[in-house]
């Protein structure tokens, strides 16, 4: 009898043929900040934006395109300006990474992020009689008081946020401490948040936020507390605050201070403090002598 020879197809190789065709982990885009949206606005151009991997925390990745700076996690954390979140676990990206936007996606080939039904996160500032009545409360909720892990010294920062002067604040506060976003930018931008609220045409917020000596990732945080925005909570409080839920306001302040280890309390001292001064502003104003005009006759 003649030797029969059977031929198997080898698994392994089958597996490695699946392996290569598959997609990457499929995400649906829940929301999308203005620092993730103006890259989408480029990518809708026609040409796709390519970026890579900043650094990793728990829930997501922070990412950068060309000068972009902005965060992808999931929907389980706040929304705000540089956040876009998707519903599911985040993948793994390594640092580095690259990383591309496309006019309906945002992709790697560990994961590729559904843009299509994002909704945008682009919040409502407060009306000029809401702000001034969330003043006072927000400057007993908030507890200007310094920051830990800040080493500096907090009497020059008190004096710095009273007197305007923004050129010492920030050389006071710029990259000082620990964190992915240090400790005094946090600080920083919650009184430059308030104070955009306040004088929404001050144009020198924007630029103190854009010339601060610190990571990219910070100054992308700086910018648009400059322009009024910040996270959701943080604008759920002006607006508690402001209509006379001080509960509520307690509340969410309560929520703000957990957030990272060390970036809500900061956030909310610098509120505190820019609430602290535009009220000695204000009182400074009142205390002027009126000038009237002499009538013609």
């Amino acid at each position: 009898m003649g030797t029969h020879h059977v031929f198997r197809r080898r698994t392994s190789r089958t597996r490695s043929v699946d392996v290569l065709s598959r997609r990457p982990p499929q995400r649906t885009a829940r929301s999308i900040g203005a620092a993730p949206y103006a890259v989408l606005q480029r990518a809708r151009t026609g040409n796709d934006q390519h970026g890579r991997v900043l650094a990793s925390f728990r829930h997501g990745h922070y990412v950068k395109f060309g000068t972009t700076v902005f965060a992808i996690g999931q929907e389980r954390i706040h929304a705000g300006p540089l956040h876009l979140l998707y519903a599911g676990p985040p993948p793994l990206l390594g640092t580095d990474s690259p990383i591309t936007m496309s006019p309906d996606r945002l992709w790697s080939r560990q994961v590729e992020i559904d843009l299509r039904r994002a909704t945008r996160w682009d919040p409502l500032p407060p009306g000029t009689e809401s702000l001034e009545s969330s003043l006072e409360v927000l400057e007993r909720i908030c507890r200007p008081l310094p920051p830990p892990d800040l080493d500096v010294d907090w009497r020059s920062v008190e004096w710095a946020s009273r007197d305007e002067d923004l050129t010492s604040l920030r050389l006071l506060l710029e990259g000082r401490g620990p964190g992915l976003t240090p400790v005094g930018d946090d600080v920083l931008a919650g009184v430059l948040f308030l104070r955009a609220l306040a004088r929404p045409d001050d144009i020198r917020l924007a630029m103190y936020a854009q010339s601060a000596a610190t990571s990219d990732l910070s100054r992308g945080f700086l910018h648009w507390a400059g322009r009024g925005h910040s996270i959701e909570p943080v604008h759920r409080l002006i607006r508690q605050a402001g209509i006379g839920h001080e509960d509520a306001a307690e509340r969410t302040a309560t929520i703000i201070e957990n957030i990272g280890a060390s970036s809500g309390p900061a956030l909310l001292a610098g509120i505190g403090l820019a609430a602290g001064a535009i009220q000695t502003e204000k009182g400074r104003r009142a205390s002027l002598p009126q000038v009237v005009k002499p009538s013609r006759s």
